[in-house]
């Protein structure tokens, strides 16, 4: 079984299928979409009733979670022909599945190995790993349950990660003398992130080596003025001794 929480929440049979399982309504997928969020780590009945109804709960509320685990249970079961992986243990419940079946863990392993290679210069491999993470990403996390209160924090850092991701595949570009596409995903990155420092050193970095430094000045100007005018900061020293050379 793959888990997937990088777009709508999904479980499918297989690595190359799109044959997913039915989940059940809203409330039971926001079960498995927490624990599969803090995957081999207990998560306390308390903590899904928040997840379920927040400052709002029923008073059915524990019954009806152990409703939504007893269905996904059933479900992940028979679909599997062995154990569940979903075990109370209290004060809650734990999730056991390996980290290669769930596509954010696969991600974020891929995006630190990317990093990792890009701090030791070994740019192909650092390049190569980044597609690859970025590639497993079919859109923002858990898009289907973006609503829900508590996704907000959990998507915000994932897509930190997604963005330092995107950076370092930027990084190999530049590194490899791949001008051309370091240029179209450095603007398209500046756009998305108009306050990342790092996006701008890069997109200024580019613009230099391709011949067009009057519009890399022109980059950090127009950087420096939007920290100062919305967020009254000033662009980081890296930043700013690049300007300056």
């Amino acid at each position: 079984m793959i888990y997937r929480l990088l777009g709508p929440l999904e479980v499918a049979r297989g690595p190359a299928t799109s044959d997913v399982i039915d989940l059940g309504p809203r409330k039971q997928r926001t079960v498995l979409a927490v624990l599969l969020l803090n995957r081999g780590r207990v998560v306390s009945t308390d903590r899904l009733i928040d997840a379920l109804w927040h400052d709002d709960a029923p008073a059915s509320a524990m019954a009806s979670i152990q409703a939504y685990i007893s269905n996904l249970r059933r479900a992940l079961r028979v679909e599997t022909g062995t154990a569940s992986p979903i075990v109370r243990q209290s004060p809650g419940y734990v999730l056991e599945v390996a980290p290669a079946d769930v596509d954010l863990s696969v991600f974020l392993d891929d995006a630190e190995t990317a990093r990792q290679h890009a701090e030791n210069e070994r740019w192909q491999e650092a390049l190569t790993t980044a597609d690859r993470a970025l590639a497993s990403v079919r859109g923002q996390l858990l898009d289907d349950l973006n609503d829900a209160h508590w996704v907000e924090v959990e998507a915000a850092a994932f897509e930190e990660v997604r963005t330092e991701c995107r950076e370092t595949r930027i990084t190999a570009l530049l590194a490899l003398g791949r001008l051309a596409p370091a240029l179209v995903e450095a603007a398209q990155l500046c756009g998305e992130y108009p306050f990342r420092d790092r996006t701008c050193w890069l997109r200024m970095v580019a613009l230099h080596r391709a011949g067009r430094s009057p519009e890399a000045l022109e980059q950090f100007r127009l950087h420096a003025s939007r920290l100062d005018a919305e967020l009254g900061l000033e662009p980081g020293g890296e930043l700013t001794a690049l300007q300056g050379a």
